[in-house]
């Protein structure tokens, strides 16, 4: 038979972590009365429906912070040239405004 010390390095530390946590809750559950058992069956419920919440709101703002970048992430920011280029398709600016425009942008 094989001793722990054996087996826990196999786990990896995450798996003996997450092992050690069920464990401890299985003792602290079995230490209880009755009611104590319920209350923490709620209070586990809620720290679940926190964090389901706060990762809800945190995937909303990434996307809707991806969506406003125009499908480019966080480094969304357009180059000039390209602001540049988008205005001369556009009609905006004319041929010799562009010209100088992209003269000016590729001087440093």
């Amino acid at each position: 038979m094989r001793k722990i010390g054996e087996i826990v390095p196999e786990l990896g530390s995450r798996k003996a972590l997450l092992l050690a946590a069920a464990f401890a809750v299985v003792v602290v559950i079995l230490s209880m009365s009755g009611a104590a058992v319920g209350a923490l069956f709620f209070y586990v419920l809620y720290v679940a429906a926190v964090l389901a919440a706060l990762y809800l709101v945190v995937r909303w703002a990434v996307a809707a912070g991806i969506r406003d970048a125009g499908g480019r992430g966080l480094a969304g920011a357009r180059t000039a040239r390209e602001i540049l280029d988008e205005r001369y398709a556009r009609g905006e600016i004319g041929p010799e405004d562009y010209g100088r425009a992209r003269r000016d942008l590729e001087t440093p």
